[in-house]
């Protein structure tokens, strides 16, 4: 967000942040820990601050529908050409 606004680009609140982990959104929302949570890492805080700021909205999808997984999982060839076209475009040119 601070890069962007430093780079004059105008962006719009809250930026969804799509993810397909229904625990990390949870946790997100839920300063309450305990248990197991209590040592989760100290990134999770940046994004329960930037949810509570309302700068950021997590919201949940499927995980055939995360075209971040391109860049974070083996996939097969539909699902890269799938996110692929998502992240790109769909100008061949371009490959």
């Amino acid at each position: 967000y601070r890069l962007m606004r430093t780079l004059d680009m105008k962006v719009q609140l809250p930026m969804i942040l799509e993810c397909d982990n229904k625990g990390t959104i949870d946790l997100s929302r839920n300063w309450s820990v305990g248990g197991r949570t209590r040592h989760v890492d100290v990134r999770l805080y940046m994004l329960r601050d930037l949810n509570e700021d309302k700068i950021i909205q997590m919201k949940w999808v499927k995980g055939e529908q995360n075209s971040a997984d391109l860049g974070t999982k083996n996939l097969d060839h539909a699902s890269h050409a799938k996110h692929t076209k998502t992240l790109c475009g769909d100008n061949d040119e371009n490959f």
